[in-house]
């Protein structure tokens, strides 16, 4: 977790619209898009969530940016966007299949750090993985 705390502390930071009222706030709200993300996609969960229950708990933990600093349709534009656009890093590995999906590298162009040849290898630095952190 002190990688999404990481992620989303930094991004409250870096947040120039300030959708979010403090540090805490950003940080449960990520942990939420991960929860629904793995809800939406998992073909092991057959309830999926449905975007009234979603709501209730982003009011749950950001209720006040939600009245306030949450653009609008921003819940709504979140939900769809997770529920109809799987998230992938650049090569994740099936735990059901075990095969590795080559997602698009033209959206966060990373190598694997164990990779042999490192010259081929691109690290991303802090502020391009910022730059790329789009929620909608």
């Amino acid at each position: 977790m002190q990688i999404l705390e990481h992620f989303s502390f930094n991004f409250f930071d870096r947040d120039t619209q300030k959708i979010f009222a403090n540090k805490e706030e950003a940080y449960e709200f990520a942990y939420l898009l991960i929860v629904l993300q793995t809800v939406q996609h998992n073909p092991s969960i057959k309830e999926k969530t449905k975007l009234s229950t979603f709501r209730e708990g982003a009011e749950g933990i950001c209720g006040e940016s939600m009245k306030n600093t949450f653009p609008e349709n921003f819940i709504e534009d979140v939900y769809d966007s997770i529920t109809e656009n799987e998230v992938f890093t650049p090569i994740t590995r099936s735990l059901y299949t075990g095969s590795f999906n080559k997602c698009s590298l033209t959206e966060i162009d990373i190598r694997l750090a164990n990779s042999e040849d490192k010259e081929d290898t691109y690290v991303l630095k802090e502020d391009e993985f910022f730059a790329s952190a789009d929620l909608l």
